[in-house]
């Protein structure tokens, strides 16, 4: 489908009920000529939140989505009938709020300092990149009970993407990862590593090549850290292999989940014009005086074909058996 087909799509969404799912949902109903939407929700509450947003009740499934046999086929069911699937699930850690506000602490104190110093803050020894893997206040997280990384970034995800594949009718597979997914020790992979889980970047890249080997046309999209200002106020930027982790270990760039959802649905409608079989990172800044927000079909095509590369998963490859990780000894994964 490209910007000026005139066929619906039908399109299915897990984790709506999530906040970038839900700005998926709603940007898809914006556009009612162009498609139909589905989601997959697991409570009542967010059957109901998918009824507020206008999503029709036939279209709201109640799915287990952990990767069993059973959650497999009904899912499989679910997708007969859709075109496209865009997956917004992820696994979410319960963060220790004490150790968040040492952490903020600790970087303001440190950044303070630094300036007054004139100097950068630097990333503790042996932190590669945008790593934190010395960092003593990395958040103190848990994970739910089957709800760990492993579980949902990777296991959940590819039980997807297979029954995707099993569908007699999804043609498209648009996924929302994660930035970070080149440096197998960045920081986030050491959240809740003491807590039966961690490596979360490192299972969602896992899944990411499960997806590229299924055969299926698909879209990958990286975002940088993500934050919730409203659509259309900011230029979208498209990078390669970590490009936009800025040096600076601290000074993330961000993508407002709107701005990431406004994304993703272009890349449906510009499937057959540069939005599909891509594996892309994005980041956005506001749009300054007189600058035009990204916000068009055919400013989001001109910003696809200008950046016509694709992230390359020869760096921290999860598909070798002695592959890297950051929180566990090789080969127990």
């Amino acid at each position: 489908m490209d910007g000026n087909s005139s066929a619906k799509t039908k399109v299915f969404v897990t984790g709506a009920s999530g906040k970038t799912g839900a700005q998926v949902v709603q940007q898809l109903l914006q556009l009612p000529d162009k498609f139909e939407v589905a989601v997959a929700v697991r409570s009542d509450k967010a059957h109901k939140y998918m009824v507020d947003l206008g999503v029709t009740p036939d279209n709201i499934f109640h799915l287990d989505l952990s990767g069993s046999d059973e959650s497999r086929a009904a899912l499989q069911a679910a997708l007969q009938g859709c075109q496209a699937l865009v997956i917004c699930t992820a696994a979410v850690p319960e963060v220790a709020l004490l150790s968040t506000l040492l952490g903020g602490l600790w970087f303001w104190a440190g950044s303070t300092l630094a300036g007054l110093l004139g100097r950068q803050q630097q990333p503790p020894e042996g932190a590669a990149g945008g790593s934190r893997a010395a960092d003593p206040f990395v958040p103190v997280a848990k994970w739910k009970a089957g709800q760990t990384p492993e579980k949902v970034d990777y296991q959940g995800q590819v039980a997807q993407i297979e029954a995707a594949k099993a569908s007699s009718s999804v043609q498209h597979v648009v996924l929302i990862s994660s930035a970070g997914g080149c440096d197998p020790h960045h920081f986030l992979n050491h959240i809740g590593k003491d807590a039966g889980g961690g490596d979360i970047l490192n299972w969602k890249r896992k899944a990411e090549q499960h997806l590229i080997a299924s055969g299926l046309p698909y879209t990958i999209l990286h975002p940088n850290h993500l934050v919730d200002p409203p659509a259309g106020r900011h230029v979208v930027a498209l990078a390669v292999d970590d490009a936009l982790q800025q040096p600076h270990w601290r000074q993330r760039l961000k993508m407002p989940r709107a701005d990431l959802a406004a994304l993703a649905v272009q890349c449906l409608l510009l499937k057959d014009a540069g939005g599909a079989n891509r594996s892309i990172d994005c980041a956005a800044r506001p749009a300054a005086a007189g600058e035009a927000p990204t916000t068009t079909t055919e400013q989001f095509k001109q910003l696809l074909q200008q950046m016509p590369d694709s992230c390359s998963y020869s760096i921290n490859d999860r598909t070798k058996p002695d592959a890297e990780w950051a929180c566990t000894p090789a080969g127990q994964n």
